[in-house]
């Protein structure tokens, strides 16, 4: 496979920029063209992270809302509906068909990109803390959650 590189950032007045880093304009500060602009969610960016290809983006914002995005041109690929403080950080599983986020309360979730559907949900023991990090494994059997008293948990996972 060939992997795309982009660049991304995601801003608290709701927009994402993408952008292709090997661009010439780029290195000229006061002319950088970025390849779109997504604007599509109400309120701040939290999270943003590529697949494994590097041919989706997938955004968290504080609207509850998780975007996916097809970053060859520019439309959404899925939208995901979660609960409130859930999706705060993201990763890709399972060769990027599956989205996993973390959030408040230990809570991990599994959502099927196709279907935009909550597949699983775990919830650490003994964890009732804010999740600052989620990960998945290369070959996706296990997931790492690090959280704000400086934990981390891994958790060993086989999606069915």
């Amino acid at each position: 496979y060939q992997r795309r590189v982009h660049g991304a950032v995601g801003t608290i007045d709701e927009r994402v920029f993408l952008w292709n880093p090997w661009n010439d304009s780029m290195n000229q500060s006061d002319n950088t063209q970025f390849t779109y602009t997504f604007d599509n969610h109400t309120l701040g960016v939290i999270d943003l992270k590529f697949n494994e290809l590097g041919n989706r983006l997938a955004v968290s914002s504080m609207d509850s809302v998780i975007r996916v995005w097809d970053v060859d041109n520019g439309v959404k690929f899925s939208e995901i509906a979660c609960n409130t403080c859930e999706n705060w950080k993201i990763d890709f599983t399972e060769g990027g068909r599956t989205l996993i986020t973390a959030g408040e309360q230990g809570i991990v979730s599994f959502y099927d990109l196709e279907t935009a559907e909550q597949t699983q949900k775990l919830r650490s023991e003994g964890v009732d803390v804010f999740a600052s990090v989620v990960r998945a494994s290369p070959n996706g059997s296990f997931i790492a959650t690090g959280n704000t008293t400086g934990n981390i948990v891994s958790v060993s996972y086989t999606h069915l």
